[in-house]
């Protein structure tokens, strides 16, 4: 779609039933697809998209979008990660209480993230599932379509290399 019509159909949501529809079956699948690729076993790509559209539908229209494909995938990014740190908040860095933080386990939780940087995204994701969402490595591989065998392989290595970048 281009870019005259994504903002024709953008600006017309707010009062066109007919626009809200066409834009709707025009993005949904691909934001669907955006968000299930992007942060795959984190947020539900199918609730996420539905929000996203809530959003959209209910946000101040921007005045001119230039690239819309490249600013709805930026649009649904912030969104999700706004809504992963919302309903997640041990996913970062810093607690949200001050009177709470402990200085030992946010130098813990910084060097870990350091470290997961180092390795490949099956392997993050492998890792995550198994060490935080306490998924056995059986559950991991049937999650992510592989086989047992190939999920312990890539746990095993990736759980070496964390404990090098962590004592180094």
């Amino acid at each position: 779609m281009n870019a005259q019509k994504f903002n024709d159909l953008l600006k017309r949501m707010k009062y066109d039933k007919n626009a809200v529809e066409e834009f709707y079956n025009a993005f949904y699948l691909t934001i669907k697809a955006h968000v299930k690729y992007r942060f795959g076993y984190l947020a539900d790509p199918e609730d996420m998209a539905q929000d996203i559209f809530m959003k959209l539908y209910t946000m101040e229209t921007p005045s001119y979008v230039k690239a819309p494909a490249k600013w709805l995938g930026k649009f649904s990014d912030n969104f999700v990660i706004d809504q992963l740190r919302a309903s997640r908040p041990e996913l970062g860095l810093l607690e949200s209480h001050p009177s709470d933080f402990d200085l030992e386990k946010t130098i813990v939780k910084f060097d870990l993230k350091n470290a997961m940087s180092h390795l490949d995204e099956v392997a993050q994701k492998i890792i995550y599932m198994n060490y935080w969402e306490r998924y056995s490595l059986k559950d991991v591989a049937v999650i992510l379509n592989m086989s047992y065998g190939n999920v312990r392989q890539i746990a095993c290595r990736a759980y070496k290399k964390l404990k090098l970048y962590l004592k180094s």
